[in-house]
C-alpha cells in the first residue's frame, strides 16, 4: 500500500517590456509518503523435486528459504525546490519564440537513510558496494524551448512546439525493494 500527500507553495511573476514577457517563478513540495511494500511478506518456500510440493513438506536446511518475513514499512517523505527563468519574445507579429531555464532538486526519501545502517557490509575498494545515505542530485537544470507560428495571420490558427527537460523524483518502489 502507499499513500502520497502532496503539499505546495509557489510564486511566479511576469513583466511585459517590449517584444519580450520574462516571466519567473518558484515552487517548494513536501511529500508526506508512507508505504508498505515487502515481497513474499509470508515468506517463500524453495522445494527440491514437485514431490515435496504435491506432499506438502517443509523443506529443510539447504532446500527451505524464509525470506523477506517481517514488515515493509518506509517512509518516502522528501522535498522538492525548483525555479524558473523563461523569455516570450515576440520576434514578428505571426511568430513567438520562448526561451527558458528550469533548476529541480528533489531531497532523498527519509527512509533512504537507513541504508547506511549496512555500513558493516561495505566493501572498500570495490565499486557499487558502498552502503550510506544517498546524496541528491543538484545539477538537474534543464532547458526549454518553444514556438507559436501564426501562419495565415488572422489569430484563428496556431501551429505550435516545444522541448523541454524535465527531472523526476524517485520513485518510491526503488528505495523500498
Amino acid at each position: 500500500g502507499n499513500t502520497i500527500n502532496t503539499y505546495q507553495v509557489l510564486d511566479n511573476v511576469s513583466y511585459v517590456r517590449g517584444k519580450h514577457t520574462f516571466k519567473a517563478g518558484v515552487e517548494w513540495r513536501h511529500w508526506i509518503a508512507p508505504g508498505n511494500f515487502l515481497p513474499r511478506a509470508r515468506g517463500e518456500w524453495d522445494y527440491a523435486n514437485i514431490n515435496q510440493l504435491v506432499n506438502d513438506f517443509v523443506p529443510n536446511g539447504t532446500n527451505g528459504a524464509l525470506r523477506g518475513a517481517g514488515s515493509g514499512f518506509f517512509a518516502g517523505n522528501q522535498n522538492g525546490i525548483y525555479f524558473f527563468v523563461q523569455d516570450d519574445w515576440r520576434v514578428t507579429p505571426r511568430f513567438t519564440l520562448n526561451l527558458g531555464l528550469r533548476y529541480e532538486w528533489n531531497g532523498v526519501p527519509r527512509d533512504d537513510g537507513l541504508q547506511a545502517l549496512n555500513s558493516i557490509s561495505t566493501l572498500p575498494g570495490v565499486y557499487g558496494f558502498v552502503f550510506k545515505k544517498p546524496d541528491s542530485d543538484k545539477n538537474n537544470v534543464g532547458p526549454r524551448v518553444g514556438f507559436a507560428y501564426d501562419p495565415f495571420g488572422n489569430a484563428k490558427w496556431a501551429v505550435r512546439g516545444g522541448f523541454g527537460i524535465s527531472y523526476d523524483v524517485t520513485p518510491q518502489n526503488f528505495p523500498s525493494i
